[in-house]
């Protein structure tokens, strides 16, 4: 099982600042980009204070509410932020991705297999290496569920 739902971005001093006033635990990966889970605590958090009217989940993003895409857009007031997901269970399923920029949304990839978010990691400058995608190259793949990324998880 793969399942994991997070933001993906830079972190630069007013985006780590924004995710401490949330509660946020970040991890960094590789290519200088840092990996926001989205857990319970976080959600409630940004679900209490970008409120809007609608909350359900986005066409492209099964887990996306309404509230998390606000509050991204407005981590992306200085800097890309994607959001990614994943969906795979027994080698089947699929992943989404879309990445927001000075508060406007540059990229929304439709679920596939394979690709939205290496897409997406590429407007955050994450390149493919010899290791292979920009997917595994990023580090990605080190944990397969959202909650096991907390074990590397710091304070932004």
């Amino acid at each position: 099982m793969h399942s994991i739902q997070a933001l993906v971005l830079a972190g630069d001093p007013e985006q780590r600042a924004a995710l401490a006033v949330a509660g946020a635990r970040v991890v960094p990966v590789g290519g200088g980009l840092l990996l926001v889970p989205i857990t319970s605590p976080l959600l409630t958090y940004v679900e209490s204070q970008h409120s809007g009217r609608y909350d359900g989940p986005s066409r492209t993003c099964r887990a996306l509410t309404g509230a998390l895409a606000r509050f991204a857009r407005r981590l992306s007031s200085t800097g890309p932020v994607a959001y990614i997901e994943t969906d795979y269970f027994g080698g089947h399923g699929d992943q989404a991705a879309t990445v927001f920029l000075r508060g406007q949304r540059v990229l929304r990839r439709p679920r596939a297999t394979i690709g939205p978010i290496n897409a997406a990691l590429a407007l955050l400058g994450a390149t493919s290496s010899a290791l292979g995608d920009a997917f595994d190259t990023v580090g990605l793949g080190r944990y397969r569920q959202t909650g096991l990324w907390l074990a590397e998880a710091i304070e932004p």
